[in-house]
């Protein structure tokens, strides 16, 4: 039932949505979702326009933390059929487990550090840019306060980089009074309201601190 609601979704927004037009543009952007229907209609469209380069941008997939890869894989082909093999294979798409990215006690330098040495990797590769696509922490995590402090200091590192980011933020386990900070302290977001998305932008990106 899941993955036929979600194809049906996905139709809806197959068109090439504006979001996508300005992710594109913009460095450090999140969406807040409630379903995980709601999660893979903005997930899916925006690592399928990594694919339409012909080849010029490798995709990370940071999978949500109850997401395997074998999960994660498997919501891929459901949209895209065989090919995510290849691409696998090819390392053009990169699915990588919550805890192996983002690990126990990980600090906020060395993650940056494990993002730099990806994005270097890749244009090594010859790649043109990096397209991330990750997720914030399950609600019972001890790690949403250092996960905050890494969202906060990404685009202050790589702005000027060939990297993309998109970070998923579920309203169920995100804690409520930080949601107002983690949209301010992106280019833009996402959130679902009722049968709409609605798009709220920041111009230029604003910092505002999380309380938790």
């Amino acid at each position: 039932m899941l993955i036929s609601n979600t194809i049906q979704v996905m139709e809806l927004l197959a068109n090439r949505p504006n979001w996508l037009d300005s992710i594109e543009k913009e460095t450090h952007a999140c969406f807040f979702y409630t379903t995980e229907e709601e999660f893979l209609a903005i997930a899916g469209p925006y690592l399928q326009t990594g694919l339409e380069k012909g080849g010029q941008e490798r995709l990370l997939w940071i999978l949500p933390p109850n997401y395997s890869f074998a999960r994660g894989k498997e919501a891929l082909e459901t949209q895209w059929g065989s090919s995510v093999e290849a691409h696998l294979r090819r390392r053009r798409l990169i699915l990588m487990p919550w805890d192996r990215w983002y690990g126990l006690e990980v600090s906020i330098q060395e993650l940056l550090k494990r993002a730099r040495q990806l994005l270097d990797e890749t244009l090594s590769a010859g790649f043109q840019s990096l397209k991330i696509l990750t997720h914030s922490p399950h609600r019972s995590s001890s790690y949403w306060k250092d996960f905050f402090l890494y969202e906060e200091a990404f685009p202050k590192r790589f702005g000027r980089r060939p990297v993309v980011s998109l970070c998923a933020y579920s309203l169920i386990d995100c804690p409520a009074q930080a949601v107002s900070s983690v949209a301010l302290n992106h280019s833009f977001c996402l959130i679902h309201r009722g049968s709409e998305w609605e798009w709220l932008e920041n111009k230029p990106v604003k910092s505002s601190s999380l309380t938790l």
